[in-house]
């Protein structure tokens, strides 16, 4: 899948545009999502069921990340959509935690 450009903002940061990599996991239910945050050079791992992306929480270059996203169709599947992910993100280090909609914030919006 091509690499999906996105607006984020939260609390704590300014808005933000910047491309991730979406591309498949090990089972077909599964995606790996790289550059996450503009940040992680790891991959996240999400799965998918039905138009819904869960973010299983999980601890990466001494961050936690967590959260959901839902799927919303703009036209014909194969011209895209949006997806509205919601998740947070602490340091583990300094107790920061950006969050975009999982518990304050607004969404992350990525569109393709």
């Amino acid at each position: 899948v091509p690499a999906k450009p996105l607006s984020q903002n939260d609390v704590l940061s300014a808005i933000a545009q910047y491309t991730v990599g979406i591309r498949n996991g090990a089972n077909i239910t599964d995606i790996m999502i790289t550059n996450f945050r503009n940040s992680l050079l790891n991959p996240i791992y999400c799965y998918v069921k039905g138009d819904t992306m869960y973010i299983p929480q999980q601890k990466t270059e001494g961050k936690t990340v967590v959260g959901f996203g839902v799927y919303t169709a703009t036209g014909p599947l194969s011209d895209g959509g949006i997806l509205t992910v919601y998740y947070k993100i602490t340091d583990s280090l300094t107790g920061r935690t950006h969050n975009f909609g999982l518990d304050a914030g607004t969404p992350s919006i990525w569109t393709r």
